[in-house]
């Protein structure tokens, strides 16, 4: 049985055919084009040809000796059936042993040996890089190259870029890979400094960057100051930049030497997100489109509560990244089995990825170290059977915008955000604070930046992030800050675009947060507000102190919730509280009475009514304006609880509802007294058109 593959696509002949046909239409298609492209260029890739405005996605196969015919069967079943694009053979090139192995040598001949086995087109077979510099992990027989020295002066198992015998070793090692003429190369993250790392400090790079200053510094001398110097850290992170795009040339180089114009792409990680571009341009070759696998996988997350910030921090990354570059998610299942990931959060991941932009994923989904095709065939069965749907939600986002407010607002440019302060452990991106708790209650939580008009709603490092330019345009539109956000509004001499005085809290301590009867659990961080123009601010809610939780009697604080309207005639609403995720504080924001107050706030800030799921359910709700006019949105049941309807208030003349069925085509259900009549299960989105 380990011989014989056990990939099963029986159960959905209509639907293979389907595929089959959709298919040979396409591929016709795109050989006129290709043709029409190369008579008025003198080129093109194989990656142009065959991405039209379609979604691309790279299925990551092992070269396991022996299993040559069921890899290549299973590998053409998906590229016939729509699961993947293309196929990226994993080729580990970190270097090991003294001297180094030649690994490319070996893995060369396996690939011939699979190549020879594919029944398929040729041009679907490409090449990851999986470990360049190395992701980490000592092996038993080490190389003798520099290894990557981190801040507090540890080595780490990860080659050095600016080591020569290391960049003569990846030479030479795509130099033969390239001779194999693959249809693409693809770079993994471990080419990268900082994401669970902290940049590089050895004496190569030491001595590099003494030498670009003109001064003589210690590694114990750097590592003090880029800490304490954030103008000094960009310097010595740009210096680290440069010397990994130095290593990002030597393989584009070689590529071209040997096949030259074959495309490269890269993968990113949150942390190197902003130098993600530069690499990837260097890796793609004069002329070549970027590709950029984003870094936003959920490795062993059985849940769903965290997909929204998850997502959110997805977007970042893409924010950081120029608009012509294709953006793949990273919808990996490692360790490649159900107890990772089951293959409904594959399906959940790979359609939230898509709203956010996503052009296709880099799948991860079969066993590397050894041939279990067992752990793999429900994760094949969802990405056919969702062919159609993934397909036709991209293309009706593609220019869809943001609708009513966004939850987080994204940087123009690529923040510097230091990545040498380790304690507490660096972040990478803005927080997004607002993100935690919109992402959970049924409102809309979109993410994005050229807000346009959009109402924005600003946490700590929103307001720290942005300039006074940006902000002020974010007032003009509205804004929901937070008291930290408040805070440092304040700090930087910007309090009148919210209309409110913000100081750290030092009074007694706060018990509770009322708005006239209503009670809200004490939040554990606090601004002390004061209405710059008291006639033309309300305050909603206040906080108070009491002697015990039996005591009735409460003395009244200050303010806890004010709106206002600010100097450039935006609608405004300040809390005192913050809107963070620390342990139990949170309870503050996840409340019905809150989430009915956040409603009214939205409502006072955007001048409409908000869509959102009502009751106490735990849904993530996407919002978006399609070109047409009609309204999409997205679903996502975050708890364990299976909804048979979805209580969803959607303010308006509500004319038509369609939702999304698996192979692409819509169906109209019916909406009636603010439900829709469609279930939603735990880990199955459900995306609904709605037209009024």
């Amino acid at each position: 049985m380990a011989n014989k593959p056990v990939w099963s696509t029986a159960k959905r002949p209509m639907y293979n055919m389907y595929i089959r046909e959709e298919k040979k239409e396409m591929k016709l298609y795109s050989t006129l084009v290709s043709i029409l492209c190369i008579a008025l260029t003198g080129c093109s890739s194989t990656l142009e040809k065959k991405t039209m405005d379609r979604l691309y996605s790279l299925h990551v196969m092992p070269l396991l000796e022996g299993y040559e015919k069921e890899l290549a069967e299973d590998a053409k079943m998906m590229i016939d059936n729509g699961i993947c694009a293309k196929i990226a053979c994993s080729m580990t090139l970190v270097p090991e042993g003294t001297p180094a192995v030649d690994k490319a040598a070996i893995l060369a001949e396996r690939y011939r040996k699979f190549k020879a086995a594919y029944k398929g087109d040729p041009s679907d077979i490409g090449i990851l890089l999986q470990a360049t510099i190395g992701h980490g992990w000592t092996p038993a027989s080490q190389a003798p190259f520099q290894k990557i020295i981190l801040i507090e002066g540890k080595e780490q198992y990860r080659m050095c870029p600016l080591d020569n015998d290391f960049r003569k070793y990846i030479d030479e090692q795509v130099s033969t890979l390239a001779k194999l003429k693959p249809d693409f190369f693809m770079v993994d993250d471990d080419f990268r400094f900082y994401t669970g790392h902290t940049g590089c400090f050895c004496p190569l790079h030491v001595a590099g960057f003494s030498a670009r200053e003109g001064k003589n510094y210690t590694r114990e001398e750097l590592a003090k100051r880029v800490v304490e110097d954030e103008d000094f850290a960009k310097k010595y992170d740009r210096y680290l930049r440069d010397t990994l795009l130095e290593l990002a040339g030597i393989i584009r180089n070689a590529i071209d030497r040997h096949a030259p114009g074959t495309p490269c792409s890269y993968c990113t990680c949150l942390g190197d997100a902003r130098h993600s571009d530069e690499v990837a341009e260097i890796l793609a070759g004069k002329g070549g489109k970027k590709m950029i696998r984003i870094n936003n996988a959920r490795y062993l997350t059985a849940e769903l509560r965290t997909l929204p910030e998850r997502m959110y921090q997805g977007k970042f990354q893409i924010a950081s990244i120029s608009p012509d570059t294709m953006i793949l998610a990273e919808t990996d299942t490692c360790p490649q089995n159900r107890w990772s990931t089951a293959a409904a959060l594959l399906h959940s991941h790979y359609t939230a990825s898509i709203l956010e932009g996503c052009q296709g994923a880099k799948h991860w989904i079969t066993s590397m170290s050894k041939h279990k095709p067992e752990t793999g065939v429900k994760y094949r069965e969802y990405l056919q059977k969702y062919y159609g749907f993934y397909e036709e939600l991209a293309r009706n986002v593609r220019h869809a915008k943001p609708e009513f407010f966004l939850s987080a607002v994204l940087p123009e440019k690529p923040l510097f955000i230091n990545p040498f302060i380790t304690s507490p452990a660096p972040q990478f991106c803005i927080s997004g604070n607002f993100v935690n708790n919109i992402g959970v209650l049924g409102l809309p939580a979109n993410f994005d930046k050229n807000p346009g008009n959009l109402p924005v709603m600003l946490g700590k490092d929103e307001a720290k992030s942005f300039s006074k330019e940006e902000l002020e345009h974010f007032a003009a539109a509205g804004m929901i800050v937070d008291g930290m956000a408040a805070i440092e509004l304040t700090r930087r001499g910007l309090s009148d675009l919210t209309g409110v005085q913000a100081e750290p809290w030092q009074g007694r301590q706060i018990s509770c947060e009322m708005d006239g009867d209503t009670f809200f659990r004490n939040n554990g961080l606090y601004a002390s507000l004061t209405p710059q123009e008291p006639e033309n601010s309300r305050i909603v809610t206040k906080l108070f102190a009491r002697l015990s939780g039996l005591n009735k009697e409460m003395d009244e604080l200050a303010p806890g919730l004010i709106l206002t309207t600010n100097k450039l005639g935006g609608k405004c609403a300040v809390y005192a509280g913050a809107a963070h995720r620390p342990h139990f504080n949170n309870f503050t924001w996840l409340d019905l009475d809150r989430k009915q107050q956040l409603l009214n706030v939205l409502k006072h800030v955007t001048g409409k009514d908000i869509p959102h799921v009502s009751g106490d359910n735990e849904v993530y709700l996407k919002a978006l304006r399609l070109e047409n006019g009609d309204l999409l949105f997205a679903f996502f049941n975050l708890a364990f609880d299976p909804m048979d309807e979805i209580p969803f208030v959607c303010p308006g003349n509500v004319q038509n509802v369609e939702k999304l069925l698996p192979d692409g085509s819509w169906q109209k259900i019916e909406y009636q007294d603010n439900v829709l009549k469609t279930p939603l299960m735990p880990a199955f989105p459900e995306i609904i058109r709605v037209r009024f």
